[in-house]
């Protein structure tokens, strides 16, 4: 056994020397600290139209140090030890590059051998509105997952596009690509890019986009960027900056040891990045995991600059935060930084839970979220369930149709987590916030409304039998609450006749009728 020990230690350690080595390809510069610049010589470059003129005010990277081109077109960027890439901000004034593999190609390798690093652009009239597919965690375990991407999620996406043609849109993941099998962006990329999809796709860093193991957080991102794009950089559409950044600290150990926010390096980075942004536009930032549900560990102590960031973000006319992560929909966080209000859209998960069935553990489908814009105005937001009607927002049960049960392969009791269930109805509305109104009609006659009914945090019982019945489980993460759930005391409790009308604060008008039954709207994989 001790012999078996010492050989698995020599091969580990041969294992993390070639994943170092493959992963980072700088040569001597393995360690990797992205605030210890080793004396790198200055590069140069330009960025023109494809017309010969000069693109003046284009801002340029290294993913840790910031310039802009002058007005011959012309930068010079001295890189950082661990830079990858050189790269440009998209601007709103240039088409969105499209390379051979279907993503979006703004960047070059970083190579310390290359001195010039030129970029041509194509030039486009500046858009007035656009719209915005955000897409949470397709998360593929394996090549099925990646099929069901293609035939559920892209297949979907494209027939919406394909239905909504009054404005040009334009699409961004929210991390989680692959599920820790990083082997599997050569097929995911295929699937799920600008060309399937029909509009330019961006894609973001998550939790299980970073290998392990590896020396560290920077290390562990070098597959994904070879792959698919820097893990932090920005682009622009009308009047709006998208500001796309990796929001995981990951040790590189293990799957779970990573803390939620940002390096000294990132908010160093990101602080340059928007200075050169006009301060009347709208910014998004598109992260992972959201800043609500973020949480700090030991891993990693010290401040994640969550509040530096928000008071970044508070300088622009507007702001909002775009993210994943949860595997649910969650539209009812905000914060108040400095006079305005900063929004956060959890847009939940293409895979739902795990491509099990087709729902998330909060009930929600599986699907993605779409945003609309109007110069910096934010005209229109909704949730959009994959293969479903995008008036479907809801569900609603008689709660006695769910009594509390024991998860047969884990042992939790679930239960509405009411005081009394007996003549209780529950909504569950998707993309429900504090400032949607909520109306009920029994036998076609109004009786109730939010401002009377009860909003609670608890477990869908519909998905709970789904997920700890039907599919028995043993994981607990499909166990978590539902946060857009209202409840009140039916008038007549017999009556099978109810409706929900849901207005929310875009002037969006969802309705929907009858109680969902146990055993209703199958929701196996399709």
């Amino acid at each position: 056994m001790k012999f078996r020990k010492l050989f698995l230690q020599a091969a580990a350690l041969a294992l993390f020397a070639s994943v170092l080595s493959g992963c980072t390809e700088k040569g001597n510069d393995d360690d990797l600290d992205p605030l210890k610049n080793k004396d790198k010589a200055v590069i140069s470059g330009t960025i023109r139209y494809s017309d010969g003129e000069a693109a003046e005010g284009i801002t340029v990277t290294d993913g840790y140090t910031c310039t802009q081109t002058d007005a011959s077109g012309a930068f010079k960027l001295k890189p950082n030890v661990s830079a990858y890439y050189i790269y440009y901000s998209v601007p709103e004034t240039a088409k969105v590059e499209i390379g051979s593999n279907g993503l979006p190609l703004f960047f070059k390798r970083y190579d310390s051998a290359t001195k010039t690093y030129d970029f041509v652009l194509t030039r486009k009239e500046k858009e007035s509105k656009f719209r915005f597919v955000a897409i949470g965690d397709v998360q593929p375990t394996d090549k099925n997952h990646i099929k069901r991407i293609s035939g559920e999620t892209v297949a979907d996406i494209k027939e919406f596009l394909a239905k909504h043609t009054d404005m040009p849109s334009y699409a961004n993941t929210l991390g989680d690509n692959v599920n820790n099998k990083w082997g599997l962006y050569p097929d995911l990329i295929p699937a799920l890019n600008s060309n399937t999809v029909g509009i330019p796709l961006f894609y973001c860093m998550g939790n299980h986009d970073h290998e392990f193991p590896t020396a560290n957080d920077i290390a562990a991102q070098r597959t994904y960027e070879k792959y698919v794009a820097p893990a932090n950089y920005s682009w622009n559409r009308g009047d709006v900056h998208f500001l796309v950044m990796d929001d995981i600290i990951h040790t590189a150990q293990s799957s779970p040891n990573y803390d939620d926010g940002f390096t000294d390096a990132q908010y160093k980075w990101a602080k340059e990045e928007l200075s050169y942004v006009d301060k009347n536009k709208a910014v998004v930032l598109v992260t992972h995991a959201p800043f609500t549900s973020s949480f700090s560990s030991d891993f990693f102590p010290g401040t994640h600059y969550f509040d530096e960031m928000l008071a970044l973000l508070a300088q622009f006319s507007s702001a909002i935060i775009v993210s994943g992560h949860t595997h649910t929909v969650l539209n009812i966080y905000s914060h108040q930084v400095n006079g305005k209000t900063i929004r956060e859209y959890v847009a939940g998960a293409a895979c739902g839970y795990h491509w099990n069935g087709t729902i998330g553990s909060d009930g929600s489908p599986n699907g993605y979220a779409i945003f609309e814009y109007n110069g910096n105005k934010l005209t229109n937001q909704y949730f959009k369930g994959t293969k479903r009607d995008e008036g479907f927002q809801m569900r609603i049960y008689k709660a006695t149709d769910y009594p509390k049960f024991t998860g047969t392969n884990y042992a939790y009791t679930f239960s509405w987590g009411l005081t009394n269930e007996n003549n209780r109805a529950v909504i569950n509305i998707f993309n429900a916030a504090e400032d949607w109104t909520v109306d009920v009609y029994e036998n076609g006659v109004k009786t109730s409304t939010s401002s009377n009914m009860g909003k609670k945090n608890l477990r869908d019982m519909w998905a709970k039998y789904y997920f700890y019945q039907t599919l028995q489980i043993s994981s607990d993460h499909a166990s978590g609450l539902c946060y857009h759930a209202y409840w009140y005391t039916m008038q007549n409790p017999s009556t099978t006749d109810i409706k929900v009308v849901a207005k929310d604060s875009f002037g969006n008008v969802y309705e929907q009728s009858g109680f969902t039954l146990p055993g209703d709207d199958s929701c196996n994989a399709y």
